[in-house]
């Protein structure tokens, strides 16, 4: 029975992949998107549900521009990412939405196969941003949350502390007396991810703004 179930399945796929083909072909390279067809056509949605479909479009347009994307479905996406200085990102992302609420998750993944043919470090990274619509207010809140561990090796050994300095730009040899201009300097090194992590949802908020302050516009 499974057989036959998996082989049901791989010709669906190859009926649908022959499907989208087919359109393709046939649809002009200007046609808007079928969401943008209803927004157009007046259907009925709640403003909150709109804007959440923007957010979540414009999330998933940030998400596709980067080519550290291995694998992906509808609302999981994983990155893989080995950087200049040796360290192995594996973050499995994923958003989870209604009309009011939008969570991004994100995590390292540790006990990866594929981590012994990449990267020599990792550390124990999460993060979550939670989009939240409040209607007494009329707009959208969003909360940020960061952990970053030290890095380690893979027998779980934790990386020295001149290595992590070299993660921050600092130099590799510390002695005792630098440890505060450590501290001082990996804490302007996490505001200034953090900053951009801000400009980029503030570009994305105002996006979302933008675009309902124009379908208004059209609908009127």
């Amino acid at each position: 029975m499974s057989i036959k179930v998996k082989d049901a399945t791989l010709l669906l796929r190859e009926q649908v992949t022959a499907l989208e083909a087919e359109y393709a072909r046939r649809s002009f390279p200007t046609m808007m998107p079928w969401h943008e067809v209803a927004d157009a056509l007046q259907t009925e949605r709640s403003k909150s549900e709109t804007e959440a479909h923007q957010l979540r479009r414009k999330l998933r347009s940030v998400e596709t521009q980067s080519r550290t994307v291995q694998e992906q479905t509808k609302t999981m996406a994983l990155h893989q990412l080995t950087n200049s200085k040796g360290e192995w990102f594996n973050v499995l992302v994923g958003d989870f939405s209604t009309p009011t609420r939008c969570v991004v998750v994100a995590q390292q993944i540790h006990d990866d196969e594929a981590y012994g043919m990449v990267g020599s470090r990792q550390r124990t990274r999460m993060l979550w941003y939670d989009f939240e619509y409040i209607a007494s207010a009329g707009r959208w809140m969003y909360r940020t949350l960061y952990i970053n561990s030290q890095t380690f090796v893979r027998d779980g050994t934790l990386s020295p502390l001149s290595v992590e300095a070299n993660d921050f730009d600092m130099p590799k040899h510390m002695h005792p007396q630098d440890e505060a201009a450590f501290r001082r300097q990996a804490k302007t090194h996490i505001q200034h991810i953090y900053d951009l992590s801000c400009d980029t949802f503030r570009q994305i908020y105002m996006h979302m703004l933008l675009a309902g302050h124009l379908q208004d516009v059209v609908q009127v």
